[in-house]
């Protein structure tokens, strides 16, 4: 063999070997990621895991075991099975151990007690491992403590109603002679009944809403044929679920509240049999969510005792659509309404620029304070369109809000003008009123303030100009606007003058909101504007 065939001999054997560390350390990290699987699976999982030596102690515990019982991880590490069951299984720990390394696995009920003395009902399942070449014990243990209560419950209740029965068995006993008497009216009864029941059953078999039962553990014990139509299931299917199985998980908690406070009066004696309308999402066994309106009421016995609820559910399915479309067909309107107040706002403002350009255009001084009072109006209206458009109420206006920035929006315009008057408003934080009274008490405000700037105050003179907005009884308002200047001219009328100013504040207050002025002039001219919050029927 030549130096050639010797070194391609060499590099096959050194490839193949290549290949097998390739291989096992790529089993090795199969190995290693299972391994991280199940450390993951252990330590997260719900119930309590341990591993442990067949009759020794704990090899490893999971988290979940550690919270249930109270111990650190290598607290729990230093015990065996024995140190945490409660005597009596204890004692039986041994021969069990034996019976399941026979058959590799083993599921019993045992009880634990953790680090404060409390026992936990458990079911354990065991299985036989091979744990890093040795055998071990993988149990699974499940706290059982809610079924053990309802088992008790269940225990309870079947005593008591076997105590029951065997009353009512020697009652009927000693009764027996006494009704053999009455058997023929009793048979007249009972076929009257059976008419009765038939009648009931044809009724409730064709109405087209669903009538059911439920015990007192909320499983359905009647139901209508209804039921296939409206949620999908047989009757003997439904009769399967309890109540929570068919209610939307959104309405679980305030149903069985309201039925654990029931519960609660019954045992307090202050039960009644009134009944309560709920309207609650159900599941149909499809998946898909039906709106019902579920009146229900106490079930009784022969006796009067609480038993379990009646309830009668109607599809309301339509009802809620269209309340939907209502809903969605009214926030439309109320997007192109606000839209119509902006718009309407954008208009006057633009009205009011067109006013202020004449204006500067003009040289008359008449009629450039005529079109500044018509501005002023303008604004007033503007104002009021601006506020209902930033308002989620369509309907009325934040009228403190309004009449006070109305206000400060005239004072600025003379403050422009070399103005020395103040402002002071009295009023409350807020008071809404409706728009088609709110707007001409503005126009008439501002006509108001306007008059007292133009000539309360001459030659820049100082003083005050006051604004009240004072709510009174009966649904009145009061509505003060005065000025300590120069006051009206001594035997001036101001009802009979001919400026349009006075002729507003008359028609829209006495004449379109129904309502009063009064001018009094005691050491200030003080106009006094009241008005009914809401328009009087005509």
């Amino acid at each position: 063999m030549n130096d050639d065939t010797s070194n391609v001999i060499l590099q096959e054997r050194v490839s193949r070997l290549e290949e097998q560390v390739r291989k096992v350390e790529d089993l090795k990290r199969a190995v290693e990621e299972r391994e991280l699987r199940f450390l993951t699976l252990f330590h997260n999982a719900g119930d309590a895991i341990f591993i442990h030596e067949p009759e020794g102690r704990f090899i490893e515990v999971n988290e979940a075991a550690c919270r249930r019982l109270g111990y650190s991880r290598e607290e729990l590490l230093t015990k065996s099975p024995k140190d945490i069951d409660t005597p009596e299984y204890a004692d039986q720990l041994s021969e069990r151990v034996r019976s399941m390394l026979l058959t590799g696995r083993a599921s019993f009920e045992t009880a634990h007690v953790t680090r404060n003395g409390k026992i936990i009902p458990v079911e354990l399942s065991a299985t036989v491992i091979d744990y890093e070449g040795r055998p071990a014990v993988l149990s699974i243990a499940r706290d059982i403590s809610r079924r053990k209560r309802a088992e008790a419950k269940m225990q309870e209740t079947k005593t008591r109603l076997a105590k029951l029965a065997k009353e009512k068995t020697a009652e009927l006993q000693k009764a027996n002679d006494r009704l053999k008497t009455e058997l023929g009216e009793r048979k007249k009864r009972e076929e009257e009944l059976e008419i009765s029941e038939r009648k009931y059953r044809l009724l409730a078999e064709n109405i087209s809403d669903v009538i059911w039962t439920a015990d007192l553990n909320l499983r359905f014990t009647y139901v209508t044929p209804s039921i296939l139509q409206r949620l999908g299931y047989t009757p003997e299917e439904f009769l399967k679920l309890r109540v929570e199985d068919i209610v939307h998980p959104s309405f679980h908690k305030a149903l069985l509240d309201a039925f654990e406070q029931r519960k609660e009066l019954e045992r307090l004696g202050k039960g009644d049999d009134h009944a309560r309308s709920w309207e609650i999402q159900c599941m149909a066994k499809d998946g898909s969510t039906v709106w019902v309106e579920s009146a229900t009421k106490a079930l009784r016995d022969s006796s009067g005792r609480f038993q379990g609820v009646l309830g009668i559910n109607r599809d309301i399915g339509e009802r809620k659509r269209t309340e939907e479309q209502v809903k969605s067909s009214l926030k439309e309107k109320e997007v192109l309404l606000k839209e119509v107040h902006h718009r309407i706002k954008n208009n006057l403002q633009v009205i009011s620029s067109l006013l202020n350009l004449q204006a500067s255009k003009i040289h008359d001084d008449q009629t450039v304070h005529a079109l500044r009072d018509c501005q002023g109006r303008i604004k007033a209206m503007a104002l009021a369109h601006q506020s209902l458009y930033g308002s989620d109420d369509l309907q009325s206006v934040d009228f403190v809000s309004y009449l006070s920035d109305l206000a400060r929006t005239v004072f600025h315009s003379y403050e422009t003008r070399g103005g020395a008057a103040k402002l002071h408003i009295n009023a409350p934080k807020k008071f809404k009123l409706p728009m088609d009274r709110a707007v001409p008490v503005g126009i008439v405000v501002n006509e108001l303030l306007s008059n007292a700037l133009k000539y309360a105050f001459p030659d820049q003179r100082e003083g005050v100009v006051r604004l009240e907005i004072l709510p009174q009884v009966d649904d009145e308002l009061l509505v003060v606007c005065s000025d300590n200047g120069v006051g009206l001219p001594e035997g001036y009328d101001w009802r009979k003058t001919g400026t349009l100013g006075f002729q507003l504040v008359v028609g829209l207050i006495e004449g379109q909101l129904d309502g009063s002025v009064k001018l009094l002039q005691q050491g200030e001219t003080r106009f006094e504007l009241r008005i009914k919050t809401e328009a009087r029927p005509s």
